[in-house]
């Protein structure tokens, strides 16, 4: 309780001074804040650990290390003396290391799942290093060096060859971490979400690359169709998880497919506005409205199936293909 206590009088604090246009400060406040989500963590991770973490953690806490310091130093004007190049590199650390570095890290060990797949970041408990973790610890911190040595090059003037690395680095490693991500063979709507999340980055890096000047907005699309489709749909799953509905969680969930849609236009509403100025104003605004509109049908939508009555075999009738063949061959056993 203490904890959660100081987290969300951190993170309240940081909204009233960005009311107050006090930018520094909510930044100061934000950055206190991700530092001690992960102070926290390490804590419980080193005090009640009972086994070794997932090879891809270290990826994890230096996104949010990151993240943090980053928020802090970029609050002082004094920073910006040091040279633009420190100051690009502080900032592509803040937004996009605090998205990608722990979504690298821990993508292997949760992602899998979705796809019925087992995680090459998953092993026994352990009070030791089990046999296999050293190869996905080494491959996702040269992941981890090699994204962040894609913010040095774009921060020292080699943008294009920055975010190249980055598509790279990045298809690359889930590509190979994640099974089933990469692949036609058929998912509910869960899994086909996450399948938008490689081409909805790789083609906002790959656009910013071609039209740097108009990179704020092209970087919308990996910031919505990527890594914001992923965050609602690893949502979903831990909500549903955590209450005890995998009933629901193997349905076909037909209704998250109006979700991620609904993501990818809102993505593309606001990509088109940096091509077509005279709906650039208007655009913003529809992408900021489609937003609202996700997420509240996605919160209503959450809540009005938990209170479904949970599924039981020959009592409550399913569509789910996955579960119609258990039953049958429940039924060929018997």
């Amino acid at each position: 309780m203490p904890e959660f206590i100081v987290l969300v009088a951190l993170a309240l604090s940081s909204m009233v001074f960005l009311a107050l246009n006090k930018i520094a400060f909510a930044d100061r406040l934000a950055g206190a804040w991700m530092l001690c989500v992960l102070g926290f963590l390490m804590a419980r991770v080193f005090r009640g650990r009972n086994d070794i973490p997932p090879p891809g953690l270290p990826l994890a806490a230096l996104g949010l290390a990151g993240g943090g310091i980053s928020a802090i130093l970029l609050s002082f004007p004094a920073v910006l003396g040091r040279g633009v190049e420190i100051f690009t590199f502080l900032r592509l650390l803040l937004f996009q290391g605090l998205l990608w570095l722990p979504i690298l890290g821990v993508a292997p060990y949760l992602l899998p799942r979705f796809f019925g797949r087992k995680s090459p970041h998953s092993f026994e408990d352990s009070g030791t290093i089990p046999p296999g973790w050293m190869r996905p610890f080494v491959e996702s911190s040269a992941a981890g060096l090699l994204l962040l040595g894609s913010f040095a090059l774009e921060a020292w003037g080699h943008g294009r060859a920055g975010m190249i690395l980055r598509i790279v680095v990045v298809v690359a490693h889930l590509a190979r971490s994640v099974p089933g991500l990469v692949s036609f063979s058929k998912v509910n709507a869960l899994g086909l979400a996450l399948r938008w999340v490689l081409p909805c980055s790789a083609l906002g890096w790959l656009l910013g690359a071609v039209f740097p000047y108009l990179r704020v907005g092209t970087l919308h699309m990996m910031f919505i169709g990527g890594a914001g489709l992923l965050m609602v749909s690893v949502a979903t799953r831990v909500f549903l998880g955590h209450n005890e509905r995998h009933d629901l969680l193997a349905s076909p969930m037909r209704w998250f497919h109006f979700v991620w849609g609904l993501t990818l236009f809102t993505a593309a509403t606001r990509l088109t506005s940096e091509f077509v100025m005279k709906v650039r104003i208007t655009h913003f605004t529809y992408a900021a409205i489609l937003w609202v509109v996700i997420l509240a049908f996605w919160w209503w939508k959450l809540h009005r199936d938990l209170r479904k009555p949970v599924f039981e075999e020959g009592i409550i009738k399913t569509n789910c293909p996955r579960r119609l063949k258990a039953a049958a061959r429940e039924r060929a056993v018997k």
